[in-house]
């Protein structure tokens, strides 16, 4: 399981901060942020593609492990061949 943590309301996410959307999805990396609009832009990965989109602060879970991302890896054959 992810485990979330939270942002303090008036702190702003860094760039490389991984997040998920709190209607759930998949895990996402911050890539830019305007705290004029709070809106806080994030790059994924869906189906092969990359994908990017801005969404609220509000909207958003701090995530510290993204257990999906782990899972694409291994389905993929990471794990048979590790990097020494």
């Amino acid at each position: 399981m992810t485990e979330k943590s939270k942002l303090p309301k008036n702190a702003w996410p860094k760039v490389g901060d991984l997040f998920r959307l709190k209607s759930g999805g998949p895990a996402m990396t911050v890539s830019d942020y305007d705290e004029d609009v709070d809106v806080v832009y994030c790059d994924w990965f869906w189906r092969g593609r990359q994908a990017r989109e801005k969404f609220l602060r509000e909207e958003l879970d701090m995530i510290s492990q993204p257990d999906d991302v782990l899972a694409i890896g291994i389905s993929r054959g990471a794990a048979k061949n590790p990097v020494a």
